[in-house]
This record gives structure tokens, C-alpha cells and sequence, in this order.
């Protein structure tokens, strides 16, 4: 308890030089005994001499009257009694003399101790008068020293300070035993300062209380304990090793990344690991790096389980202050996830680029086709041809035809179509081409529905939501030649900022799914990786390959996005997100059973549908 604002100096009151209180009373009996014995020896010694001193007097002096024997007598034991006391007296100024000097040695030791010790040191009573100090600097006390001393901790100090100090007084004088306690105060500089206080019993009823400023030891603390968490809760794979490759910490995080027990790391070389868990590991170049102790980055293939993750890795080493390595550090970042999101980035700006060729192509393409049609109706205005050839002329005036509508799809790939967006209901949509998708998909496959979205409309353009899930359907089809199941469902669901980073391109809100899912053959990661491409298809015979990529230019149009999962052998499915509208009230779309109604949906998608295997 710091309060004082002078430096002690070797004549000031010291706390533990200056222990006046009194000696206890075991000390106290031991000399009056030594003083009881040394009286009673005295006595005895006198009486003995009275009674034998006589006798041997008058036998040497046998001439002398008894008078002038019992003055003899008297000064024999005066001179005797003299040279008792000068010799008890020389005995115990001697001693004196000894202890006085053991003592100022003493004192010269404790005053040299207390001179570079760091810790504030008070000696206080029972009742928490603060009787003497010592301080090493000004700058760690409170209060200047005519300020307390004499005083009682509690007229000096504030209350949660003084309270738990006088505990720990009171503590100490009961136990015997040392107490040990914290507080804070600002010192006269105006800093609040951190002390760590230490009362030890003295002879008597005082303590002394031993206070040292731990502010900068508890910021070191607070500071390591803050990094330690930060290390053990970083979302990276942090791990340390010896020189030899010994990992002798790892946080949980590179368990997680290196999907390896943290009890079955610690302890264990990384070599030792690869041979138990055979993960694939290829980075190059860095065992020459840790061979000469120079850092090393780059990327860590983890393959296991026919499952592979990409580990962005760096290792650093440690030196002593003799440049030594004595540690590495290694921390691991799995960018699996970044990878996929940058090659689905990719991904966009290639199809991109592609329909934007296409169009490009489509547009001088349909140009010739328009000379080529015009030729043709030129000719079929003439009379003067023959049968044969006007059926030849109508052959290449329909073949134009279609290819004047295929470059116009073409065109609507990078260029928006004139739509007529309103309020809709995806299940109602489902619902009315359920017939017509029947009939499309033969009777081979079986169409099941789950449609939960009926309370969720989307702002959307019904003509081209129904081209959707008919170029969705045929794809399916075709991917089951052998019959299957086909299963179309929608649901309400919210994304959230947590969910947007697996989804390129789409932002946080409420979204209804429209799945279709096959059990058809499925794709490898090469075919999926391309579904989307236009013109891309895996079939042989027919399909012109813009399905897919009619359907991701349609949903991007809407402000949606697209996911697609497929396995080989287990089936595909096409999941569509549309932004969910608050505003307008939904309007249902005639029903589509017609048969007038199928022939369109179904050629058009037949044209555009893409195997997906």
C-alpha cells in the first residue's frame, strides 16, 4: 500500500532495520534466569568464604587479635567481590560489543537489501497504523509521508482498498503465515498502477507488507493470453515444431484443416503422419527451405477419400539470438471453397465471352439468311419453274427459316428479350404443365411433384418460367433412356450473409427454389463443369446445346441463380433461386393442358435439350 512520496536514505526510518517492539516473553525469561544462577552462585560461594574464611585467618594470624583478622577478612571479600564484578562486567560488555557490531552489520545488509529492492515496504500495527515505509521511487506512491504516517490505512486509502488490506492484516496476525492480495491506485503522476501486496508476520503485533507495481506484468500477461486466444481460435491450422520436424503445438484449427485428431499430432513427427494418414502432399521446393532455414510458402494438395482439398500453407522459422533454428511455425488455410467460387467466376465470364461471340456470329449469320430467304420467295413467286425445283425452293426457304429462329435464340442469350414480368406463383405454373410434361417425358418416366411455395410469388415472366421447367424436364429425360423418375419441387428459403459466399452472384433475402431432380446417368466434374456452355452437349444425335444455357440466361435475367449437383450413376438435379416478391398480388396462369399448347413447348425444347450423362 503505496503512500508515501519521499525516498528513504540510510537515516531515515526503515521498516525492518527499525523493529523497536519488544522481545517476547520466552526471550525475556532466559537472561533473568542466567542472572538468578549467577546471583545464586555468588551466595554461595560468599557464604562459603564467611564460614571457612574465619577459621583458616586466625590459624595463619595466630598472633593477631580477632579484630585484625575480620578486617583482613572483610578486605579479602571486598577485593573478591571486585574482581567478580569487574569480570561479569567486562563479560557482558564484550558480548554487547559483539552483538552491537552483529547488528550494525546486519542493519548495513537489510539497508542495502531494501536499497535495490523494487517493492514498496510499510510496517504496519494491528489497528492499521502505518508506523514506517521505504519506497524505491517517488513515482509509485500516493500520498506524500506527512500525510500517513502514524495514521491508520483506512483515513489514507480509499475503501476497496483499506478494507481488503486490513483483512489481510488481521489474516496475517492470526496465521502467523503470509497473505497475499491485489489493488489499484493512481499514483501522484496520475497513472493508475497495479500492485501486488505481500504481508509477512514481524515479532510482535506489526506486519510488513511488501507492494510491487505488477501494472507492466499484468499488460504482458493480458497481452500473451489475448494472443494465445487468438491463436487458439483462429479459423487457420497454426502449429509448431522443434527443429526436427516434432510438433509440440497445434490449435484446433489445423486439426480441422489437415483432418488429423490433435492427439494423434502432438508429440509426432510430420513425416510419421504422412505414413499413418496418406494424404497427398506436393509442395515443392520445401524441404530445401526448411533444409536451410529459409521460410516457405505455396500451395499443399490433401487428397483422402477420393476428396480433395487445396491448403494455402507457410512455414517460418525460429531463431534464437545466436541465429539458431530452434522452431518452425506453420500455418494452413484451406482454399478450397475461394478455388471453386473463383473457377465458377471464371466460369461466368467464359460463357460470357462465348455468348457474346455467338451472338456476335448469330447476328452476321442471320443476315446471310435473310439474302438466302429472300432469294428463295423471289423464286417462289415465279411461274416458270418446275415442280421439283419450287419443292426444292420451299426445302431451302424452310431450312432458312430455322436457322433464322436459332440465331435469334442466340441473340436472346446475351441480349435481354422483351418480357412481361409480374406476380406469379411457381407452383401454379408446375401445376399446369404437369399434363403436358407427362406427355413429354413418355410414359417410361414417372413425374412427381412437391410444391410448397404456393405463398411465395416471384416476379417473373410466365412464357419463359414455363420454358424453364420444360428445358429442365427434356434435359432430364434425356438422361434417362431407360426410364426413371422425374421430381419437381419448390420451397420457400431465406439466405442469409453466411450463405451468399457458396453463391456467386446473389445476394442475401428471401428466394423460391424450383429443383428438378433425375435418376438419370448423371455427370463426371468435366460435363458439369460445362453444362451451362452454349452449344456444349454430350449428344450425338441431336440437340443443339443451348438448353441449359437458355435456362441460365433466362434465371439471370430474373435476378436469380442456378446450382446444379449431379453424381454419375445417381442422378442429376437442377436447382433454379428466384427473389421472392413482397409487392402486387400473384396471378395464376391459364392452365396449359391443351394439346394446340404442347406442340411448341415440346419442339423447342427437344431442339434446345441437353443430354446430361
Amino acid at each position: 500500500m503505496e503512500i508515501a512520496s519521499r525516498r528513504t536514505t540510510p537515516g531515515d526510518q526503515s521498516v525492518i532495520v527499525e523493529n523497536d517492539t519488544k522481545p517476547s516473553p520466552p526471550q525475556r525469561r532466559q537472561p533473568e534466569k542466567q542472572a538468578l544462577r549467577i546471583t545464586a552462585i555468588y551466595l554461595l560461594v560468599a557464604g562459603a568464604w564467611a564460614i571457612v574464611s574465619t577459621s583458616i585467618l586466625r590459624l595463619v594470624l595466630q598472633d593477631h587479635d580477632l579484630g585484625t583478622v575480620l578486617v583482613l577478612q572483610g578486605w579479602i571479600y571486598v577485593l573478591a567481590t571486585a574482581l567478580l564484578i569487574h569480570y561479569l562486567t567486562y563479560r557482558s560488555m564484550l558480548r554487547l560489543q559483539v552483538m552491537s557490531h552483529a547488528l550494525s552489520r546486519r542493519k548495513g545488509q537489510l539497508q542495502a537489501l531494501l536499497r535495490v529492492l523494487p517493492d514498496l515496504a510499510f510496517r504496519i500495527s494491528r489497528e492499521g497504523r502505518i508506523l514506517s515505509y521505504h519506497t524505491p521511487e517517488d513515482d509509485l506512491l500516493t500520498l506524500p509521508a506527512e500525510k500517513f504516517l502514524g495514521r491508520r490505512i483506512s483515513d489514507v486509502l480509499p475503501r476497496e482498498v483499506s478494507e481488503p488490506a486490513m483483512k489481510a492484516v488481521r489474516k496475517c496476525l492470526l496465521t502467523r503465515a503470509p497473505v497475499q492480495f491485489e489493488y489499484e491506485l493512481t499514483t501522484l503522476n496520475g497513472e493508475p498502477r497495479v500492485f501486488e501486496a505481500r504481508l509477512s508476520p514481524l515479532t510482535g503485533e506489526t506486519v510488513i507488507a511488501l507492494c510491487r507495481d505488477v501494472t507492466e506484468s499484468r499488460r504482458v500477461e493480458a497481452e500473451r493470453a489475448r494472443l494465445a486466444a487468438a491463436v487458439e481460435q483462429a479459423l487457420e491450422g497454426i502449429a509448431i515444431s522443434d527443429a526436427h520436424g516434432r510438433v509440440i503445438y497445434c490449435n484446433p484449427g489445423f486439426e480441422k484443416v489437415v483432418g488429423i485428431p490433435q492427439s494423434r499430432i502432438l508429440g509426432r513427427n510430420i513425416q510419421a503422419l504422412r505414413s499413418e494418414y496418406p494424404w497427398d502432399y506436393s509442395p515443392p521446393g520445401i524441404q530445401a527451405c526448411l533444409s536451410d532455414g529459409r521460410p516457405w510458402q505455396g500451395r499443399i494438395t490433401l487428397k483422402k477419400d477420393n476428396r480433395t482439398r487445396h491448403i494455402r500453407a507457410s512455414v517460418s522459422p525460429l531463431r534464437d539470438e545466436h541465429g539458431r533454428v530452434t522452431n518452425f511455425v506453420a500455418v494452413l488455410r484451406d482454399v478450397t471453397h475461394e478455388l471453386e467460387l473463383e473457377n465458377r467466376f471464371l466460369q461466368m465470364q467464359k460463357m460470357e465471352c462465348v455468348t457474346r461471340l455467338s451472338a456476335g456470329i448469330a447476328h452476321d449469320f442471320n443476315n446471310l439468311l435473310t439474302t438466302v430467304t429472300g432469294m428463295a420467295e423471289d423464286l417462289l413467286s415465279r411461274t416458270d419453274i418446275s415442280d421439283e425445283i419450287r419443292a426444292d425452293i420451299k426445302h431451302i426457304l424452310r431450312a432458312a427459316t430455322s436457322g433464322t429462329r436459332l440465331a435469334r435464340r442466340l441473340v436472346s442469350l446475351s441480349k435481354p428479350e422483351a418480357v412481361h414480368p409480374q406476380p406469379v406463383i411457381l407452383d401454379h405454373i408446375a401445376q399446369n404443365m404437369s399434363s403436358i410434361l407427362q406427355r413429354t417425358l413418355g410414359p417410361d418416366i414417372k413425374l412427381r411433384t412437391e410444391l410448397a411455395a404456393a405463398d411465395a410469388p416471384v416476379v417473373a415472366d410466365v412464357g419463359q418460367m414455363e420454358q424453364v421447367i420444360m428445358n429442365l424436364a427434356v434435359n432430364a429425360r434425356d438422361a434417362m433412356p431407360r426410364g426413371g423418375s422425374l421430381l419437381i419441387r419448390t420451397e420457400r428459403i431465406a439466405i442469409g450473409p453466411q450463405d451468399i459466399r457458396s453463391r456467386l452472384g446473389i445476394n442475401p433475402g428471401d428466394y423460391v427454389v424450383l429443383a428438378v431432380r433425375d435418376t438419370g446417368t448423371g455427370m463426371d466434374p468435366e460435363v458439369k463443369e460445362r453444362a451451362f456452355e452454349p452449344f456444349f452437349t454430350t449428344k450425338t444425335d441431336s440437340g443443339s446445346g443451348l438448353g441449359l444455357s437458355t435456362v441460365y440466361g433466362i434465371v439471370r435475367q430474373h435476378q436469380g441463380y442456378v446450382e446444379l449437383d449431379s453424381t454419375p450413376g445417381m442422378g442429376t438435379e437442377v436447382r433454379v433461386y428466384l427473389p421472392c416478391s413482397g409487392e402486387g398480388r400473384a396471378r395464376r396462369p391459364p392452365a396449359e393442358d391443351h394439346p394446340d399448347r404442347a406442340g411448341p413447348h415440346t419442339t423447342d425444347a427437344r431442339q434446345s435439350g441437353l443430354r446430361l450423362e
